[in-house]
This record gives C-alpha cells, sequence and structure tokens, in this order.
C-alpha cells in the first residue's frame, strides 16, 4: 500500500460524496464559522499537496464530508475549478475531483432552486465540462477508479448512456484482481441496483 492507495482511495471518497450527496439535498445548509475554518484549512493542505499524494487523499476525503454536511455547491465547484486552472499539467485525479464538483453545483442549483436564474445556456456548459473532464481523466489515466466510477454514475442520468455506463463498469471490472483494496461494494451495488446508495 503506497501512497497512490491513499490518493485513490480518498477520491473515490470524494467522487462518492459528491455525487451520492443528492439526498442530503433536501436538508437545511447548516454552514457555521467552524465548519468554514475547517474547509478552508483543508483547501490550503490540497493546494500544498501532491495530488495524488497521502496529504491530499485524506484533505478531500475529509473536505466531502464537511461540503456534504454544509451543502456549499458553490464553494465546492470554485475550489476545484480554481485549483485545477492552477496546474501547469492537467492531473487525472484533480479533473475527476473538479467533475464532480462541477455534478453537486448542477444539483445544489437545482435543490436551491437557483437553477433557473442561473440559465440554461450555463447549465448545459457546466453538465458538458463535467463529462469532458471525466473524459479528460480518463485520458491521462484509463485506470482511475475516481474518475471511472464517477463518470459511470454520471453516465446513468445522461438519456441512452446505459451503453457508455456498462463499458465503464466493464473496466471497472478488469481493475478487480489488480486493486482488491478498492471499494468494490460500491460498484457492486451500483451495478445491480442503478443507485449509489
Amino acid at each position: 500500500m503506497n501512497r497512490r492507495f491513499f490518493a485513490t482511495a480518498a477520491a473515490v471518497i470524494g467522487v462518492l460524496m459528491a455525487i451520492v450527496s443528492t439526498p442530503v439535498f433536501a436538508q437545511k445548509t447548516t454552514t457555521n464559522d467552524s465548519a468554514s475554518l475547517t474547509l478552508g484549512k483543508l483547501e490550503v493542505t490540497m493546494s500544498q499537496s501532491d495530488p495524488d499524494g497521502k496529504d491530499f487523499g485524506l484533505a478531500v476525503s475529509e473536505y466531502w464530508k464537511l461540503i456534504t454536511e454544509t451543502n456549499d455547491g458553490s464553494r465546492v465547484y470554485n475550489f476545484f475549478k480554481a485549483l485545477n486552472a492552477e496546474q501547469k499539467t492537467p492531473n487525472a485525479t484533480l479533473l475527476a475531483q473538479r467533475a464532480s464538483a462541477e455534478c453537486y453545483y448542477m444539483g445544489w442549483l437545482a435543490q436551491t432552486k437557483q437553477i433557473e436564474s442561473f440559465g440554461q445556456s450555463r447549465s448545459a456548459q457546466i453538465t458538458a465540462q463535467a463529462q469532458a473532464d471525466f473524459e479528460q481523466a480518463l485520458k491521462i489515466d484509463p485506470e482511475n477508479f475516481s474518475a471511472l466510477y464517477g463518470y459511470a454514475i454520471y453516465q446513468g442520468y445522461v438519456p441512452g448512456g446505459q451503453a457508455r455506463q456498462k463499458e465503464l463498469f466493464a473496466r471497472l471490472d478488469a481493475l478487480r484482481a489488480s486493486r482488491p483494496y478498492l471499494p468494490w461494494q460500491i460498484v457492486d451495488t451500483l451495478e445491480k441496483t442503478g443507485k449509489i446508495e
């Protein structure tokens, strides 16, 4: 188990927290000073860490947990957008995180009834960017678990995306033997039920 394991595991949690959080949208936003301070500290840690390292992995896991608790879609979207913009070369883990943040943001806008005023054109642009980010992450690292799993979930919501989703599941299943430490039960649940719970 090396630092790649920790980064992969944490990135998986990040994707899960971003996409699984749809039921959390029904909760009232509970952002407070303490949570905001903690989020800020985690953002500093992630900004200063190797995206494929243990420190980033641990921070991103805690970050997504707190984001879903506070239901701060705007913050997570802006943070991962800025963090990716700072990179000299694209990173698969960061792209998968940004794609998850984009999906979370769109859900947050819908939940807070801001989607209408946000604009259909801008919504379509962000949704297309999420798809492009998942695609680019998989070009950089075709075996990136977070990108494969997050993109499989995404395709489940896209009209006509079932064929692409099956292909992503097949790519995930091909990784099972070499990466038994990954949370395969979540993939199994998604494949069987179509849900991420």
